[in-house]
């Protein structure tokens, strides 16, 4: 039996085993810094735990198998008292490790294995508590360990059957884990392990330089005796916690109790002013009492009482910062020169109310009401000697003479009550009423004084006749400004819109529409004919007669023809623009119409031509 295996480097194992013992070395420092003790539940305790694992081959074939194991560990936790600590651990375990390879190695070689293991051992544990629950840590221990390498099919492997090497050794591991207590005494395990080995037959083949290892990912639960509990985890046994709900991570002194450096009764996780001075009274938050809440706690406050919001000074008091005895939030003036006298309200005194203060007054005894200018003097704005308020003629030319009451002393020669060197209008008749000016009034502005206005009230903008009345072009009695038709006929009847009333008949004078002995209408008929066609549209339910007339001189038969062929024309005419031809009556008498009742020479002149008349 071959028992010559390549020597492995061990200098891994040694930098683990010194990261270890320089973790036990700080927290041994960092113990010695604490003012006290500290509890947690692993210290003086010993825990039982059992672990399924899977295994993980790292060997000369090429793929590692997942196989499976099992393991039972025993562990002693020192009294390191703080949220370190420090294990002793015993462990022993079985299960298989196991590999393939994918491609040819040599003939004779087999193309899988799996490996029995069984082992034994002792280790070291070492932790932190980072919560009440969860326990992380890292391990390392050096076991004796059996292994049988084997096919699948139960048979040993080629190397083991010849008794090639010993199938007993020597292990040493590194594993890193965590701890969750689901309770007092119950906790979940997580970890993983890393195996050396100092043989290269695990998997019966001795190949290159390295030796065999084999890693574990163990998952199991534990259980916890002789331990004492620490519901808060402040590091204070319950059985000698005086509060026992102290919130995670705060620190606490010997009875469990948060730390209260300052002696306020606001521990200090709470207090936000750590350093408040013995005896001084705080609020919830630890902070001396600010009753008025300026800033300035009350036992340095020499104002206790300051309205919320204004601004204090190192005392507490309101900040003054024209120093007239008037506090800023108070004062209206705040920015009042020293030593000058103020009111209640810190502006400067103004005996005489005119907006002066009396310090730059020149003028202190101004009547109440009366304008002044920046000396508190009464305004002159003529600059004639006398104050607006007695200047009875405010707007003097600069220069001229004034009476007492500040009017010039000058001739009105029209006795309008204007100077001569101010009328405009010198030669105003007595009596009538003028502007400043000198002017006649003209109350409502359309260029008529009003005492020549016939008609006063003229709206603005109006255009009047010389009498100031609003113009009447068409004189139909409405005033063309209200006049919706402005150009009525004279002697039409018109409504108050200016609007010819509608007419129940309308005569058509024969040699205004026709020429003599003509049914042919004149182009210039066609505006009046038009103005009836729309009349006869505001009205289209009526029906109308057409007569046509001629004179008495032509002989009858004539006449006859002419009378209809002119009614024809005419109703031809509406026919054309649009009104129904039902609506009409035509008829020809071949007589005539008077429209006067003197000389038949008169009614010659004025007779006729078409008549249309309304008849429904």
């Amino acid at each position: 039996m071959n028992t010559d295996y390549p020597k492995r480097s061990l200098n891994f194992n040694f930098s683990v085993y010194a990261i270890i013992i320089f973790l036990i070395s700080y927290s041994t420092f960092d113990f010695a810094q604490e003012s006290k003790k500290i509890f947690q539940p692993l210290n003086g305790s010993v825990l039982l735990s059992l672990e399924g694992s899977a295994t993980f081959s790292q060997t000369d074939y090429q793929t590692p198998n997942i196989d499976f194991a099992w393991r039972g560990l025993g562990e002693y936790y020192f009294n390191l008292y703080s949220k370190y600590f420090l294990g002793a651990r015993l462990t022993g375990g079985s299960g298989y490790i196991a590999g393939k390879q994918t491609s040819f190695i040599s003939q004779g070689i087999s193309r899988s294995f799996q490996t029995s293991i069984y082992y034994a051992g002792v280790g070291i544990e070492f932790g932190y508590q980072v919560a009440p629950q969860i326990f992380p840590y890292i391990a390392s221990g050096v076991n004796t360990l059996f292994f049988d390498p084997r096919y699948y099919s139960g048979g040993r492997l080629p190397n083991n059957a010849k008794n090639l090497y010993s199938r007993r050794t020597t292990s040493e591991y590194i594993e890193i884990g965590l701890r969750y207590f689901l309770t007092d005494h119950i906790a979940a395990n997580l970890s993983l392990d890393q195996y050396f080995v100092p043989t290269d037959y695990l998997d019966d083949l001795k190949r290159g330089t390295s030796n065999d290892s084999y890693s574990q990912l163990n998952i199991g639960i534990s259980y916890l005796l002789f331990n004492k509990k620490d519901s808060d985890g402040d590091g204070v046994p319950d059985d000698e916690d005086r509060c026992p709900n102290t919130p995670w991570g705060i620190k606490v002194d010997s009875h469990g109790c948060p730390l209260d450096a300052d002696g306020d009764g606001v521990p200090d996780y709470l207090d936000k002013c750590p350093n408040t001075p013995k005896g001084v009274k705080v609020d919830a938050t630890g902070c001396p009492l600010d009753s008025d809440g300026d800033g300035v706690p009350d036992y340095l406050d020499k104002c206790p009482n300051t309205p919320k919001g204004v601004k204090v000074d190192v005392f507490g008091c309101p900040l003054d910062s024209d120093g007239d005895g008037v506090p800023d939030y108070l004062d209206k003036c705040p920015n009042t020169p020293k030593g000058v006298k103020v009111d209640a309200t810190g502006c400067p005194l103004d005996s005489d109310g005119d907006g002066v203060p009396d310090y730059e007054d020149k003028c202190p005894n101004t009547p109440k009401g009366v304008k002044v200018d920046a000396f508190g003097c009464p305004l002159d704005s003529d600059g004639d000697g006398v104050p607006d308020y007695l200047d009875k003629c405010p707007n003097t030319p600069a220069g001229v003479k004034v009476d007492a009451f500040g009017c010039p002393i000058v001739k009105d020669s029209d006795g309008d009550g204007v100077p001569d060197n101010l009328d405009k209008c010198p030669n105003t008749p007595a009596g009538v009423k003028v502007d400043a000016t000198g002017c006649p009034l003209d109350s409502d502005h359309d260029g008529v004084p009003d005492y020549k206005d016939r008609c006063p009230n003229t709206p603005k903008g109006i255009r009047v006749d010389r009498y100031g009345c609003p113009l009447d072009s068409d004189h139909d009695g409405v005033p063309d400004y209200l006049d919706k038709c402005p150009n009525t006929p004279r002697g039409v009847k018109v409504d108050k819109f200016g609007c010819p009333i509608p007419a129940d008949k309308y005569i058509l004078k024969s040699d205004e529409y026709f020429g003599t002995g003509s049914a042919t209408l004149l182009p210039s008929a066609t505006s009046n004919l038009n103005n009836i066609v729309e009349k006869m549209k505001e009205d289209p339910t009526s029906r109308w007669r057409i007569e046509g007339y001629t004179d008495y001189e032509n002989p009858s038969s004539f006449n006859q023809t002419l009378a209809f062929n002119r009614a024809n024309a005419v109703y031809l005419y509406f026919v054309r623009k649009g009104l129904n031809k039902n609506r009409f009556d035509i008829i020809g008498t071949g007589g005539y119409y008077k429209i006067s009742s003197e000389s038949k020479i008169l009614s010659k002149r004025n007779n006729v031509g078409v008549v249309i008349t309304k008849i429904k």
